[in-house]
């Protein structure tokens, strides 16, 4: 890595991370501009812009295409597997409000005690890890019992389907993250620059959320470098074995 760059982790890294912060402010626009009228959806869509371009310098087009897309999947595993999740504790709980321990026990199993309340805030390594605890903990006894009691297999399987799209997307993102790529002092350049824009978005994000870090980790490069390397919550675990 040049001894002139900015940032920490490597450069796939980095335009990794910055997609992913991108992505984080077009969801949070509204309080973004509050704050800064200087920041607009243009402005966040030029940068996108310039991340897959520099993406595909780094890794060439079709290689680019693939990781952005993966990165692109596991943002929208956060908005599409919470319900599915939530929907399985509301009929666990239907289902067993006469039976507390039993019912304690099923919801400690699938990880619900531990991580639906910061999952429910947006904190996504905790939905990264209730899925993951989800799909390794829906043994087959469990799910017989659960269907005994009304609720339908497909419901069940829903967030297994999710963690395998997790598990895949980080599977890409590993692989390709790791690749040693050898830059000019030109393109480290426009690195340096990208990283500052990026910077200045996380800046804004961590004070216009300031006293919510369910809302500041979405703006901290340091976070999301550390979720991206599986550091933030323990590793990845294998993905459900195909039927």
């Amino acid at each position: 890595m040049s001894r002139n760059t900015d940032y920490n982790g490597n450069h796939v890294e980095m335009i990794t991370v910055s997609d992913i912060v991108s992505h984080n402010a077009l969801a949070q626009m509204a309080v973004l501009q509050e704050n800064d009228a200087n920041i607009t959806p243009k402005v966040v869509n030029d940068l996108q812009a310039d991340i897959a371009k520099n993406m595909a310098k780094l890794l060439g087009t079709d290689k680019a295409k693939i990781l952005r897309q993966k990165t692109q999947d596991v943002n929208n595993v956060q908005s599409q597997a919470l319900p599915t999740l939530q929907f399985v504790k509301d009929r666990v709980d239907a289902k067993y409000k006469e039976v507390a321990t039993r019912h304690n026990e099923i919801l400690n199993s699938l990880g619900y005690k531990t991580y639906l309340l910061d999952a429910r805030k947006g904190d996504q390594e905790a939905l990264v890890q209730l899925l993951f605890r989800y799909q390794q903990n829906m043994t087959k006894d469990l799910k017989d019992e659960l269907k005994l009691k009304g609720i339908p297999e497909t419901k069940l399987d829903a967030p297994v389907a999710f963690a395998k799209i997790m598990h895949d997307a980080n599977t890409a993102q590993e692989f390709e993250k790791e690749q040693k790529v050898q830059i000019s002092d030109e393109m480290q350049q426009e690195l340096n620059a990208l990283y500052a824009r990026v910077i200045d978005i996380c800046k804004l994000g961590f004070t216009c959320f300031k006293g919510d870090p369910i809302k500041q980790r979405l703006f901290s490069y340091g976070h999301l470098l550390k979720t991206l390397n599986n550091k933030g919550g323990g590793n990845t675990p294998p993905p459900p074995p195909s039927k």
